[in-house]
């Protein structure tokens, strides 16, 4: 099929559409909406009466020798058992997890309130009307269409080169692979999957259709469709107005796939021309963590301003007062004006052929509005770009960019006399800190920069909401004066007693408190994670789910990244080193305390396990460890590479200042210089070639970051190492006995790990309690108190009796070691394991033959814990053991 027109391409998209769909539906299997039941196994009793020797029906069961099957798992549990050691599996099975955690309730959008806050839209369609009204402010019926006006080339615009150049199947087949499974699909009801399936196939379609979408500057009609879901913000008291409900636009994922080959142009158009403002911490190439590096980094100079010598005699400190106010854009991505975003464009240089893809893409835009219960008709929307687009963050970058750019000049203006107001922005997540003498005049030059803010924002059609804006006022630990209760003299904002926040301030998902101890952050951590092992606890228990490998990689991809977010910007923290204002180890220890709780949960030990030993066992760092290489790491990434210095090997020292101390951050900023220093060390020794193709290599950011991640990784694991070793010493001085529990005997690394390869999750568990002797044996319950309900005499009535530490066969103790080499009981049982691996070796008992060790423990050890995952042991005797 030619495509030399739009409507070619309009045909040649529909085409595809069709082409997917109909294999999709002759490939896809298919199964009964309601199933038969399964068919039910044929009763004991009746079995032995149809194929036994005829015994009549009133025959009990004692007569035919039948004893009750052990329990079985649940139907959830047997599929999890199933899928083995499938990585797709789990995640799926971890997706389910979460869903099945949640309460399920039909989400239903309740009557809307008018401007009054008065319930005035019931039914559906009243509903569709307030919701398209409020959420945009321009919109028109399929048959008013109004176009997008093309922006004016200027003549003294400047010329700025573009990237032209065809798409090949290869890079589309890149993408499609990149795609994320299991999300929504668009109207065209095609999904990432069914990309992933046929890319192969696909790939030389999808890649002339692009090729002739930029050739003719065009932005297919099917890709600007969207279905725009309206779904509930979490943590809102009510859902009974607009604002309260988030609108996301579910594309086309052929289109999305477009989207993102215009992005990436976009993206590199906008880097090579340094084309967006330093404090725009939303660009490519930065983060939150850098957002939030920079509020605390201003915070903490103002905090280290030294001691005046007027002041002196009277212990006073001329440290600098630091406000902070959060704005609020209302709408943000559904109030930018298409028209103004294209004349944004041209002035900042854009080829024209892409300004016509960007005027298609803006223009004439449909979308059906689908709220909990109902689907609206399609109409056009005039206003905003559609969030979820990959395009959409970048264009707003663009949009909001004179906005930043006038708050720096503004800042030097008004620098002169006195005040001095810092702006850090993340996308529509914008933030001021006004660091003047004293709280009066930080209210006060928030003010004068909000009014220049308000007259930029009126000019472009973008609104604020005063009434939902935040403010805190930051004063060091030591600080004794009385909390600062003033609020900027802004209309909507100085009568919102609510808009101080005295306590903590969420930031980009990091909480903050006046004097940054960071102890209001680490709760929210608890409160995270234990809502993550909420989900772990219906994927896995200590006798069924999930196996070992999976638990761990649940924690190392799910829980750790909760608590490790933006770890660089407040984990002031490093060994050997005194930080101003660092943790506190109260905060550490509670930090160790819940990675202690996760170790617990994911490797099924029982309380009072030693936390050293399970971490060293399953291969997990410290949390100490793990979140200093996290903050070393991402600190020396940041870094740039010096023209002279460019192998780091020349030490930094922050510059002397007479006015300020050393912050916290340079010092770490320090270690982390001192860190890559070692990374390009080792990165140049293993290099082969000349000294001139190492450093080329060592100048390329993927490169050198990997380096810098390795080599942190490796010193993380040196002082796990070294904190392992001097566990063991420690413990040798404190326990005085010959005998050591089997994981204590080993060094750290990998082989711990790998002696649980290959076993099911009840065998893990119990490998785990042989190995650290924390086990269900009345040796340890004496030793940890542990009491047994013993029934009395004559009456129904229990009480607690102390558990005594003797064996059964008249032992002493009874240990994992007596059990397994010595108990008198076991002999006959001993046999059968001594059949399987040879001559007992304590040595070898529980490494090299651990599956066969626990398989036996499982059966003889008469462990309640396990009396249903004995049934699958290669020791279990059906009938008994």
């Amino acid at each position: 099929m030619p495509l030399n027109t739009k409507d070619n391409v309009e045909e040649f998209v529909a085409a595809i559409g069709a082409l997917v769909l109909g294999a999709s539906i002759r490939t896809t299997p298919t199964c009964l909406v309601n199933p038969p039941p399964a068919r039910k196994p044929m009763d004991p009793h009746l079995r032995e009466i149809l194929h036994g020797d005829g015994l009549g029906l009133n025959a009990s069961a004692s007569e035919l020798d039948l004893k009750p099957p052990p329990k079985k798992q649940t139907p959830w549990r047997q599929y999890l058992q199933q899928k083995g050691e499938s990585m797709d599996a789990f995640w799926f099975q971890v997706k389910l997890a979460c869903r099945m955690a949640f309460d399920r309730i039909v989400k239903n959008m309740p009557a809307l309130n008018n401007d009054e806050g008065v319930p005035a839209f019931f039914t559906e369609e009243e509903k569709q009307d307030r919701v398209r009204c409020k959420t945009w402010t321009r919109t028109s019926d399929l048959d008013h269409p109004e176009e997008i006006p093309f922006p004016t080339l200027k003549l003294n615009r400047p010329l700025r080169r573009f990237i032209e150049r065809n798409v090949t199947p290869k890079e589309i087949e890149i993408s499609i692979s990149r795609l994320h499974p299991r999300k929504a699909s668009g109207h065209d009801q095609i999904c990432n999957e069914q990309l992933k399936m046929g890319k192969k196939e696909l790939a030389p379609l999808i890649a002339a259709l692009f090729n002739a979408c930029l050739e003719l500057k065009y932005f297919p009609r099917a890709f600007r469709t969207a279905i725009t879901v309206m779904l509930p913000k979490s943590g809102k008291d009510s859902y009974e107005t607009v604002n309260s409900w988030r609108p996301i636009a579910l594309l086309s994922c052929l289109g999305k796939l477009f989207e993102r080959i215009l992005a990436d142009r976009l993206k590199k158009f906008v880097i090579d021309h340094d084309l967006l403002p330093e404090t725009q911490y939303g660009a490519p190439g930065k983060s939150t963590t850098h957002t939030i590096q920079s509020i605390i980094g201003v915070i903490h100079k103002a905090w280290s301003r030294k001691r005046s010598k007027n002041l002196k005699k009277r212990s006073k400190l001329t440290r600098k007062k630091v406000t902070m106010m959060g704005l609020d854009v209302s709408g943000a991505y559904n109030r930018v004006d298409p028209a103004l975003l294209l004349q944004m464009l041209a002035d900042l240089g854009v080829p024209e052929s892409f300004l016509w893809i960007m005027h298609s893409y803006l223009s004439y835009r449909i979308i059906m509005l689908k709220l909990p219960q109902s689907l609206s008709e399609a109409f056009y929307v005039l206003i905003g770009i559609p969030q979820g687009s990959r395009l959409s963050p970048l264009l707003f970058l663009i949009f909001t960019a004179p906005l930043l750019r006038k708050i720096n000049e503004d800042r030097k203006r008004f620098g002169k006399d006195g005040i001095r107001v810092f702006s850090f922005s993340y996308v529509d997540d914008t933030y001021l800190l006004a660091v003047p003498n004293s709280y009066e005049k930080n209210c006060a030059g928030l003010k004068i920069f909000h009014d220049e803010i308000i007259k930029w924002a009126s000019s472009v059609g973008l609104t604020f909401s005063p009434h939902k804006y935040t403010v805190m006022h930051f004063g060091p630990p030591s600080d004794r004066d009385p909390p600062c209760e003033l609020l900027p003299d802004i209309d909507g904002l100085k009568d919102n007693p609510e808009a101080l926040k005295k306590g903590k301030l969420k930031v980009l998902g990091v909480v903050l408190d006046p004097a940054l101890t960071f102890a209001h952050h680490i709760s929210n951590l608890e409160k995270k994670v234990n809502n993550s092992l909420r989900h772990f606890r219906m994927l896995s228990g200590p006798t069924w789910g999930i196996r070992l490998n999976k638990a761990r990689r649940y924690y190392m991809s799910k829980i750790r990244p909760i608590i490790s977010h933006a770890c660089a910007a407040w984990f002031l923290h490093f060994s050997g080193r005194r930080i101003p204002w660092s943790l506190k180890p109260k905060q550490i220890q509670r930090l160790e305390k819940l990675q202690y709780q996760c170790l617990l949960l994911i490797s099924g030990g029982l309380r009072g396990s030693c936390g050293a030993t399970v971490l060293k066992d399953i291969d997990i760092e410290g949390i100490r460890e793990f979140l200093c290489r996290m903050s070393m790491s991402s600190r020396a990434r940041a870094l740039k590479v010096p023209e002279n210095d460019a192998w780091f090997e020349k030490s930094i020292e922050p510059p002397k200042d007479n006015l300020y101390n050393i912050t916290p951050y340079q010092k770490l900023d320090e270690e982390a210089h001192k860190l890559a220093g070692r990374s390009a060390k080792y990165f140049r020794k293993r290099q082969k070639g000349t000294d001139e193709a190492a450093l080329k290599a060592w100048k390329i950011p993927a490169r050198r970051n990997d380096a810098i991640k390795n080599q942190a990784k490796w010193e993380a694991e040196s002082k796990c190492a070294t904190s392992w070793i001097t566990y063991r010493r420690k413990r040798t001085a404190r326990v005085c006995t010959r005998h050591r529990p089997a994981a204590i005997e080993e060094k750290r690394g990998r082989v711990s790990l790998s002696y649980y390869k290959g076993l099911t999750r009840p065998q893990s568990t119990l490998a785990l309690q042989l190995r650290t002797e924390r086990i269900g044996l009345n040796g340890y319950l004496s030793k940890i108190g542990a009491t047994r309900d013993v029934k009395v005499q004559g009456s129904d009535d229990f009480i607690k009796h102390p558990i005594k530490p003797a064996c059964t066969c008249g032992y002493h103790t009874q240990t994992v070691y007596h059990l397994f080499m010595h108990c008198s009981d076991l002999h006959s049982a001993r046999l059968r394991l001594i059949e399987r691996i040879g001559a007992l070796n304590w040595k070898t008992l529980l490494t090299t033959h651990l599956k066969f060790a626990v398989d036996w423990a499982m059966v003889y050890f008469n462990l309640g814990q396990f009396a249903i995952a004995q049934a699958d042991s290669m020791f279990y005797i059906h009938g008994g053991g």
